[in-house]
């Protein structure tokens, strides 16, 4: 930071840009179109004024968290977790105004929700671009049309608001959208509810909601739809989490080889998919080397071939004795066939005492090349599996030698954790916290020494990890900084489409009025526009201030009436009605219906018209209360 400050101060603006973007992995120059550019100069300006060790040196009230805070949220914005969409993401600083007053306090609950839903009012010019931009990727580029179109463009706008809090944008969600029709070749729509929670799965363990979206067309070729896939793939997910491994590695192999159910055949289905998925990460040896050996083994004649070449090698080649064992997991238990190859490739390796480590060598060397050759692999992928494996076989030994109490997925867990370290296979110590805990003195725990209270220890990880939800393994990768800033985009962006929606249907009733739709609404509008600006601004007016004085005995008249029309008389005629049924309450059982008038004056024909609207829709009244003057130009 203190590079970049020394440059903002000496005015080097170019300087101060190379080395931003080489803090943050950018390259420069930044490439066209990209936001790089405005966050690197709001960058520029932010250090401009902060002393050398990174402190404001404007003016601010002393010893104030919250403004230690924005320091913080600042720092971390320029790679921020949200997307660079200017426009539609709030900077730090919008947050910081929306939240704390100007004396550096937290405002109001009320105060905060006021700024944001000016801000979706004003933020309605962008839901428009976002619409038409929609317009263009659905009904132009995918060619989709009609109310099947319309409908589907609302479930991606409905979902906007809650996938911003996850990180993705309109952009990304809009382009996902396309990408799936594209490649699938129909008309695939999925609703609001699939498409977020397609983004809690995305974001927990697959990557990007483009890669989750890709992954769909290789599920529908095997029968499963896009909400079946979504679940597979989270539940896949969640278990490589709960071993200790990479989930987006295994998802992604899951994918690739997901197809592989049309051409043979697996005793668990897309669980034996996903199980062989994370033995590969486990084991270091491709999926594919897997497939390989099927394809070979599927003929009768090769598998009789490679079961006697493979018993003139020598060695414990296991299943690989017995050419009908391998034909029938080729056919109904290819997870089985990948057990069996790992087990060949075990028998391998042999420990080195002086280098500490296992390996390939001598006669060995020959026969695993020989070997490969035979299985039709390659060398390089069965030697990764064999040292893996005999890595792994010292691990079950340790553990059993030290007599623990362990299920099949804690053996697992643990054996993932650990590494070959010094000719032991060994747990890291990553922080002083688990060190006291498993009361050590060294960085390293090592297997054939752990006991059970470590052990004990160390699962309390893998429960923590099983029992987290999509949603809060997303939070857990930002900042709470970040999270709190998504969460203010998610309400943001929640207004801002109701904001929208309300402009939109404003818009069609006008339309309905002139008898004008289409091209022809929009033009007359804007025409009429221009030459009546400042009338609109006056019946804008008007209109939010009638709401304002009546908005109260509308609400009291709503709840006692069918049917709500405007006046100024409410309290006399809610009155006259109250006693009117009391008297009529001693004679009658039957249901009584309250109208009320509620009428607003103007010469303007446009103005009660809008009026009349609004007061149909009962959820604008406090919409319209907030709109500034130039939401009506």
């Amino acid at each position: 930071m203190a590079d970049l400050i020394s440059l903002a101060k000496q005015g080097k603006v170019t300087e101060f840009e190379k080395e931003w973007a080489r803090v943050n992995g950018i390259t420069y120059p930044f490439p066209a179109g990209s936001s790089f550019g405005v966050q690197a100069t709001d960058a520029y300006k932010r250090y401009k004024n902060m002393d050398d060790g990174g402190t404001k040196t404007q003016s601010s009230p002393k010893g104030n968290v919250i403004e230690s805070v924005v320091k913080m949220m600042s720092a971390q914005e320029e790679v921020s977790y949200l997307p660079s969409y200017t426009e539609e993401v709030i900077k730090i600083d919008d947050v910081y105004k929306k939240i704390v007053d100007s004396q550096g306090k937290l405002n109001s609950a009320s105060a905060i929700g006021k700024e944001l839903i000016d801000g979706a009012i004003e933020g309605t010019e962008l839901y428009a671009k976002q619409q038409t931009g929609l317009l263009d990727k659905i009904n132009r580029q995918v060619g989709m049309t009609g109310d099947m179109a319309a409908d589907f463009r609302e479930e991606l706008t409905n979902a906007n608001p809650r996938l911003l809090q996850l990180g993705i944008g309109f952009e990304e969600l809009s382009n996902a959208a396309m990408k799936l029709i594209n490649q699938s070749g129909k008309f695939t729509t999925i609703n609001q509810q699939t498409f977020e929670r397609a983004g809690e799965v995305a974001r927990a363990y697959v990557g990007t909601l483009d890669d989750l979206v890709a992954m769909y067309p290789e599920f529908e070729r095997v029968g499963v739809g896009a909400a079946d896939a979504q679940e597979k793939i989270a539940k896949a997910g969640a278990d490589a989490i709960g071993l200790g491994l990479q989930s987006q590695k295994v998802t992604k192999d899951i994918s690739a080889n997901i197809g592989k159910l049309n051409e043979y055949g697996f005793k668990n289905g897309i669980n034996g998919i996903s199980e062989m998925a994370r033995k590969a990460t486990e084991f270091r040896m491709s999926m594919d080397s897997v497939f390989q050996v099927a394809e070979k083994v599927f003929d009768p004649d090769q598998a009789i071939e490679l079961s006697a070449n493979l018993q003139v090698l020598g060695g414990a080649i296991g299943d690989f004795n017995d050419p009908l064992k391998l034909m029938y997991m080729a056919t109904n238990n290819v997870e089985g066939l990948q057990d069996a190859l790992i087990g060949a490739a075990s028998s391998l390796t042999t420990y080195n005492q002086e280098q500490g480590r296992f390996e390939i060598t001598g006669v060995n060397l020959r026969r695993a090349r020989e070997m490969a050759k035979q299985l039709g692999v390659d060398y390089k992928e069965l030697a990764k599996g064999a040292i893996a494996a005999a890595e792994r076989t010292s691990a079950a030994s340790d553990l059993m030698a030290r007599g623990l109490t362990l299920k099949e997925d804690q053996k697992e867990f643990i054996t993932n954790l650990a590494q070959m370290k010094d000719g032991k296979m060994q747990i890291e110590i990553n922080s002083d916290r688990l060190k006291n805990a498993l009361g050590v003195e060294g960085k390293t725990v090592a297997l054939e020494n752990l006991t059970q209270a470590q052990a004990d220890t160390l699962l309390r990880y893998q429960d923590e990890l099983k029992a987290k939800t999509p949603e809060e393994i997303v939070r857990g990768q930002a900042t709470s900084i970040e999270n709190m800033k998504k969460d203010v985009n998610f309400i943001a962006a929640l207004l801002r489409v109701q904001a929208g929606k309300t402009g939109t249907m404003v818009l069609e009733e006008i339309g309905k009025m002139t008898n004008l739709s289409g091209t022809g609404m929009a033009e007359a509008t804007l025409d009429f526009t221009k030459k009546n600006g400042e009338e609109i601004q006056k019946m804008g007016q008007q209109v939010r201030d009638s709401i304002t004085s009546q908005s109260s005995q509308v609400q009291t008249a709503m709840t006692k009436g069918s049917k709500t029309d405007t006046s100024t008389e409410v309290d006399r005629k809610l009155k006259e009605k109250e006693e009117a049924n009391k008297t009529n309450t001693k004679n009658t059982t039957q249901p009584t219906t309250t109208t009320v008038e509620f009428k607003v004056k103007s010469d303007n024909a446009l103005v009660d018209e809008i009026s009349r609207y609004i007061m149909k829709n009962p959820y604008l009244l406090e919409m319209f209360k907030n709109i500034s003057k130039r939401d009506y130009a």
